[in-house]
């Protein structure tokens, strides 16, 4: 897909938006992010887990699941445990 667009357009493609391509919501928030000049980064992973959308100069993660993918009491403990573990960051990325 990125070769594919570089010959097509010559210009180097977003990286970070073709990783957002499994997810309109997220592809959304991303575009509306950029658009107001944040640098975002996609499919970022940190403290051992994946986060959808980040914002690393303000700290901010982003999820943008539906909420049928948390509502089970083993998905509701490992957001817990992910959340947990973001707010116990010592400033590492």
């Amino acid at each position: 897909m990125y070769l594919k667009q570089l010959f097509r357009t010559k210009h180097f493609p977003d990286w970070q938006r073709i990783k957002c391509s499994r997810s309109p919501i997220q592809i959304r928030l991303y575009d509306a992010l950029k658009r107001e000049g944040y640098k975002v980064r996609a499919e970022y992973e940190t403290c051992g887990y994946q986060v959808d959308i980040v914002i690393n100069k303000y700290r901010l993660a982003i999820e943008c699941d539906r909420a049928e993918f948390h509502t089970s009491p083993e998905q509701k403990k490992r957001d817990r445990k992910k959340t947990a573990a973001y707010l116990n960051m010592d400033g590492r990325s």
